[in-house]
């Protein structure tokens, strides 16, 4: 009798370490995966950068592929799958550079109606005309986006209605 009852306080103990230590497991914070690991803070710095230069706009296909690698990487991360985590950062690191170079065509390809869309960005439609120069906005990462996938003339036939768009908000 004695044996069954230590038998099951000793279960009872060894389950109640289990469930504690499963508890004590907390999921990291974005701030400490990006502390720790070094490929996904490079990834989270090299796609801010980016953003800064309007990757976002000019290869939008691209940066938003490598924004999403991103934030599964810090997923991973998250829960302790750190190998998958460290190959998705691989593969963001290889889209978004590759999104950089497709902006500097798409920057040299589309000069002309980066003329009209900064003027117009100057001139404060973005404030003034905020449905209009979303909808130009949304037009221009689409003709960017043709270019991204090799599509440069179908991109420069739509600039003329971009241009007039950004002209006469």
């Amino acid at each position: 009798m004695l044996k069954k009852t230590i038998g099951k306080v000793a279960f009872c103990m060894i389950v109640a370490f289990q469930l504690m230590g499963c508890a004590s497991m907390q999921k990291q914070s974005q701030s400490d995966v990006l502390n720790q690991n070094d490929l996904i803070s490079q990834l989270n710095k090299i796609i801010n950068t980016a953003k800064e230069n309007e990757v976002n706009n000019y290869a939008p296909k691209g940066f938003l592929k490598a924004d999403a690698l991103l934030k599964q990487s810090i997923e991973l991360a998250q829960t302790g799958k750190n190998e998958k985590a460290f190959s998705t950062s691989k593969q963001g690191l290889t889209i978004i550079n590759q999104a950089q170079k497709d902006a500097k065509n798409v920057k040299k390809e589309l000069w002309e109606l980066r003329e009209y869309r900064t003027r117009a960005v100057k001139a404060g439609a973005p404030e003034l005309y905020k449905e209009d120069f979303e909808s130009s906005e949304k037009m221009f990462r689409e003709i960017a986006s043709y270019i991204e996938i090799g599509e440069v003339e179908k991109a420069k036939q739509n600039q003329p209605k971009l241009i007039e768009k950004y002209s006469n908000p």
